[in-house]
């Protein structure tokens, strides 16, 4: 087996280990059909997380002089039969404490069904493995688990980041998941597994599938926004009335960051990966006043039925409502939706038809300037 002839150098104790579970389980027949956590089936994601002894996360893109308990965690991932983790690490940055380790292996959830052990952790190498006892697999609970919790100093008077401190060895012999004894080809016992990886180098003689590896992931949390952006029925109206198509809607995060999203036949826009933070956000329209609002984001999804007025009968697209915006309703006077040069953005109504509805739209507005428009002050929240 490829996995075991490389851990040998890395601990006599593990490979053993494998090779008698092995030997004893043989290979294992596989379904036909595809199986919960079948290998190729998730992608697993190796993470770490840094807390100090309140149990208080701190961000390891940026992390503090100081000592911390470093949690490598995996997630997207249904089974284990074997885990190998190796990496080297910077030694005048980073030492890991000698004692006081906790594996998955050493939990009460899975310590009759695992075996595993921290390698090394001095000179600048740094590895673990686990390894299930059972004749297949071992399955988690959560999709996923905290693998490991081991304490750390990190030296000097600069913050690090964890993920250039820490080099994880991307060779599938030695950073892999394997997720089932079956999971493996050639003859026995000149077998290799199957696995997943962070590379496929074409060395390795059977098939990696990808993971991820991130030990200084981003902690943002990010919320989903929607709400609805609409067509004024009347210059004195607080909300829109008429979903509007095509109206992007765009805000900026405190980084600088643009997100943006358009309008579908709804009115509805749906902005994603937003931060906590209070927003003002453009609406701008090929047919409409642009205009501002505003987003408070605490903690939670925004899903709000309100629809954000705009006017949205500037059909030349110039500063006011006029006689170009009435020579085009003309033009489209009659058109339905079964016409090929029907334009939704003329039907402001959505009656189906460019008729006299529009035209009453237009002629409440005639006259008005953007630069005279106060829209009133709207706010989208939870």
């Amino acid at each position: 087996m490829q996995h075991i002839k490389v851990k040998k150098g890395l601990c006599a104790v593990f490979a053993a280990f494998t090779a008698i579970v092995s030997a004893f389980v043989g290979p294992q027949a596989v379904s036909a059909e595809t199986q919960q956590g079948a290998l190729g089936t998730q992608k697993p994601a190796i993470s770490a997380a840094y807390m100090d002894d309140l149990g208080t996360v701190y961000d390891g893109n940026a992390l503090q002089p100081g000592s911390y308990d470093m949690v490598i965690s995996v997630s997207d991932l249904y089974s284990i039969a074997q885990l190998g983790f190796t990496a080297s690490y910077q030694e005048d940055l980073l030492s890991f404490d000698l004692l006081g380790e906790e594996l998955l292996s050493d939990t009460a959830a899975y310590e009759e069904e695992m075996n595993g052990a921290v390698m090394d952790r001095l000179n600048g190498t740094f590895s673990f493995f686990l390894v299930t006892e059972n004749p297949d697999k071992t399955v988690l609970s959560d999709n996923g688990a905290d693998l490991l919790t081991i304490g750390i100093t990190v030296k000097g008077d600069a913050p690090v980041d964890m993920q250039d401190v820490i080099t994880v060895n991307t060779d599938p012999n030695l950073t892999f998941i394997d997720v089932d004894y079956g999971d493996t080809q050639g003859d026995w016992p000149n077998v290799v597994f199957d696995c997943y990886a962070l590379s496929a180098p074409e060395s390795y003689q059977a098939t990696v599938y990808p993971m991820t590896c991130d030990l200084s992931p981003d902690l943002t949390q990010y919320y989903t926004v929607s709400a609805y952006i609409g067509a004024l029925a009347a210059p004195d109206d607080t909300f829109g009335t008429y979903a509007t198509t095509g109206a992007t809607v765009s805000i900026e995060t405190e980084d600088g960051t643009p997100i943006s999203a358009v309008t579908d036949s709804t009115g509805k826009f749906v902005l994603e990966k937003v931060p906590n933070g209070t927003y003002i956000a453009t609406v701008t329209y090929k047919y409409g006043f642009a205009r501002t609002f505003t987003i408070i984001v605490d903690g939670a999804d925004v899903e709000s039925d309100t629809m954000v007025g705009i006017v949205a009968c500037n059909w030349d697209g110039n500063d006011d409502i006029s006689v170009g915006d009435f020579t085009i309703y003309v033009n489209n006077l009659g058109i339905n939706s079964t016409n090929e040069n029907y334009d939704v953005g003329i039907d402001v109504d959505l009656s189906g038809d460019i008729a006299v509805g529009d035209m009453t739209n237009y002629m409440n507005f005639m006259g008005m300037n953007s630069a005279d428009l106060l829209y009133a002050n709207t706010v989208i929240t939870a």
